[in-house]
């Protein structure tokens, strides 16, 4: 069974100048035309997105998850050179039945 990818919520803070040019740099070899997530993102989110592909992780601090099952008060910490993406894993507490079944599978729910 193909892996898919969960969307969880953005991030709009941590990053300083020299972060975004580097990142920016990064993710425009990988811009696709369409969402890559399995699941529809919420349109205000999709709005205006430049979509890439899932091939860099990054690692993503949260303060709570809400009801719908979105990671709140995001901030970004920095690439992880060291993660593959088969090992990125889906944060503990997110507790919808689908949420739940993809625990320990990672952001990329099969």
């Amino acid at each position: 069974m193909a892996l898919q990818l969960v969307y969880l919520g953005d991030v709009g803070t941590g990053f300083t100048e020299a972060m975004l040019a580097d990142l920016l740099e990064r993710l425009r070899p990988l811009q696709r035309p369409r969402s890559p997530f399995a699941d529809e993102v919420p349109r205000d989110r999709a709005r205006g997105a430049h979509w890439v592909a899932p091939q860099l992780v990054c690692d993503v601090t949260y303060r709570n998850i809400t009801v719908d099952q979105r990671l709140r008060h995001t901030s970004f910490r920095g690439l992880r050179w060291d993660k593959d993406l088969q090992q990125v894993l889906i944060p503990r507490g997110l507790g919808s039945p689908r949420a739940k079944r993809a625990q320990g599978r990672g952001w990329r729910q099969g």
